[in-house]
């Protein structure tokens, strides 16, 4: 099973995840530095593959929305509380 190597960004990632605690994936383009969506897609789908991120559909039309795992508050050095996500919290 081949390993991930958590960078800078992905680092940046995480901290991001837990300061706003949901973030949409355009959201992550911007505060990841992405140059591109597609790449930026790619390396979510990584992320998740690995554990370090999850995806979840809260409500019908929204875009799918990310947050941290615990592997990912480990990784990063973040506080190790779960949050409810609540839906008045979306953006």
């Amino acid at each position: 099973m081949s390993e991930i190597r958590i960078v800078d960004r992905d680092i940046r990632i995480f901290g991001e995840l837990e300061r706003w605690r949901v973030v949409l994936g355009r959201h992550v383009v911007d505060i990841a530095g992405f140059t591109g969506i597609k790449s930026c897609q790619r390396r979510l789908r990584k992320l998740i593959k690995k554990n370090f991120l999850s995806r979840q559909r809260i409500l019908y039309g929204v875009p799918s929305i990310y947050t941290n795992t615990h592997k990912a508050k480990l990784v990063a050095n973040l506080p190790k509380k779960t949050s409810k996500i609540r839906i008045e919290n979306m953006p």
